[in-house]
């Protein structure tokens, strides 16, 4: 598993910091990702739909037919839904799985 957590950039810049990133991963982020994964690890629901361009009922409708979303399974935190950025990055590629 790929932990794409960090809590500074002990390169000096950021867009060195990303292309760094980038090598060190097999999975490419795109810039607006990239920069959340800087933060967080997961995605709720809400950002998730935003990323993707879909309503967040689209994907919740199909989590609870399916348990997943295009192939993407998320991990519930109480009533939340919390979504891999490793994963989307991976469907943004084509790379489901």
């Amino acid at each position: 598993m790929i932990a794409l957590r960090f809590t500074g950039n002990p390169l000096g810049g950021a867009n060195r910091f990303l292309e760094d990133l980038a090598m060190t991963y097999a999975v490419s982020l795109p810039p607006a990702l990239a920069k959340i994964a800087l933060e967080t690890d997961f995605l709720r629901t809400d950002e998730l739909a935003s990323v993707l361009r879909r309503a967040s009922q689209t994907i919740r409708k199909s989590y609870s037919l399916t348990g997943n979303y295009l192939g993407i399974r998320p991990i519930k935190l109480g009533n939340r839904l919390l979504w891999r950025i490793k994963d989307i990055a991976e469907l943004l590629e084509g790379r489901v799985k």
